[in-house]
């Protein structure tokens, strides 16, 4: 599984370069801000979308691709969570 951020301006066509050279590796746009970069992600082919700050527009939008969305604030919350012994649900 890799991930390539779209803070690059090469990293659209580095998602396409890998998908092309290695048809079974799981690939990710990170970094993605907006819908528009969503959209291009995943018309390289991007196999999930790495966002920071996820809008609610985002997420709608990504919700109707063909990609899946990884909110990483919700995933570094939840990483912490279980660091501190807290369960899913907060339970300890």
């Amino acid at each position: 599984m890799l991930e390539v951020t779209l803070r690059a301006e090469c990293g659209l066509e580095v998602i396409r370069s890998i998908t092309r050279m290695l048809p079974g590796v799981v690939v990710g746009a990170g970094a993605v801000r907006n819908t528009r970069q969503l959209r291009q992600a995943v018309s390289a082919r991007a196999d999930f979308i790495g966002s920071s700050g996820s809008s609610e527009e985002l997420l709608a939008a990504a919700l109707g691709s063909r990609a899946d969305i990884l909110p990483w604030e919700a995933i570094f919350e939840l990483s912490v969570a279980s660091v501190s012994g807290l369960g899913v649900s907060g339970e300890r």
